[in-house]
């Protein structure tokens, strides 16, 4: 009951992560995967929420937000195969198969999508900027571009940016 009660916590942290006991970069990493609207990696940030130390479970969150967006925001691909790979990989680290942080990148690397598939994905990328999540996402892109370019770190959160000042 106490593992239950554990897994609740960390699955009501993973889906709403402003309002979570976890760490203040957990939560900033879980933020921006909910921005991107995937929810495939739960069952493997369950599980590695169990097996993992805090410093893996943050490596494997980064990792996890990278697939994400070059798979789902980026390329916009079918969800199955994620679901398929996040699935079968939650249920090895849970049963033992996988032990470290290394061999479940491992076991995710035929979902990551590499730099010159991206790159296509990303110079034929349209985002509709209708939507307040939409334009949040666009914000998203923009300030990492800028913060990879320029180095200024920039709050994509805060409405005191718009697309067209980052732009």
């Amino acid at each position: 009951l106490r593992e239950m009660e554990e897994d609740l916590d960390n699955y009501l942290g993973l889906i709403d992560p402003d309002s979570s006991a976890l760490s203040m970069q957990e939560s900033k990493e879980l933020g921006e995967l909910k921005l991107f609207g995937v929810r495939q990696p739960y069952p493997l940030l369950l599980a590695a929420k169990r097996k993992f130390s805090n410093e893996d479970f943050l490596k494997l969150l980064r990792i996890i937000k990278v697939i994400s967006f070059r798979y789902n925001v980026i390329g916009g691909y079918s969800p199955a195969d994620l679901e398929r790979v996040y699935n079968q990989t939650a249920q090895n680290l849970s049963d033992g198969k996988l032990v470290s942080l290394s061999q479940v990148v491992k076991a995710l690397a035929s979902i990551y999508i590499d730099d010159k598939r991206f790159r296509n994905d990303f110079l034929v990328k349209v985002i509709n900027t209708n939507s307040s999540r939409s334009r949040k996402l666009v914000r998203y892109i923009l300030c990492a571009l800028e913060h990879y370019v320029g180095g200024a770190e920039l709050d994509f959160r805060s409405e005191s940016y718009n697309i067209e000042h980052i732009l």
